[in-house]
């Protein structure tokens, strides 16, 4: 999508992602994401799944962040992606989550990659935006609303 906004870049945006529970979706957002940010799934995969062993990334309201900083990776990749059917996901609030933001960033990012994560998790809380990805029918809704979002966003950043 590329649509820049006060440091947020959507690169890749999936509707109805069809995962049995968080093992299954984070390993089916690694295979689509890894051809387009030039590493392997299984990276992707491990460095993922270590970090949400000790992290909680099921930031409530349905939503899940998963986030890691990644040696390889060359710039911020972020996917956003609506379940067809809402899975556990160990998160804060204990409710299931149905949107997943996924965060790959350069491990040389520092502080940039705590305030990306920090606007990611203000615009996706934003309960406008979250009925709007739930409701819409195909990625290119998605990418209006978030589109929509994020000019909002920086209009009031």
């Amino acid at each position: 999508m590329h649509g820049y906004s006060n440091g947020i870049c959507v690169d890749l945006v999936i509707a109805d992602l069809k995962a049995a529970d968080k093992r299954d979706a984070l390993s089916l957002l690694a295979h689509r994401v890894a051809p387009l940010c030039g590493l392997a799934a299984d990276e992707i995969f491990e460095a993922l799944s270590g970090r949400n062993r000790t992290l909680h990334s099921g930031i409530g309201e349905g939503i899940a962040i998963p986030h890691v900083r990644m040696k390889r990776i060359k710039k911020p990749f972020v996917t956003i992606a609506k379940l067809e059917n809402a899975i556990p996901y160990n998160s804060v609030d204990d409710e299931p989550v149905n949107l997943i933001c996924m965060v790959l960033s350069p491990t040389q990012e520092g502080p940039l990659y705590l305030q990306r994560l920090s606007r990611i998790s203000r615009l996706l809380r934003r309960k406008e935006l979250r009925m709007q990805l739930l409701a819409a029918r195909n990625e290119n809704d998605m990418r209006a609303a978030i589109a929509s979002a994020l000019s909002d966003h920086a209009l009031a950043a």
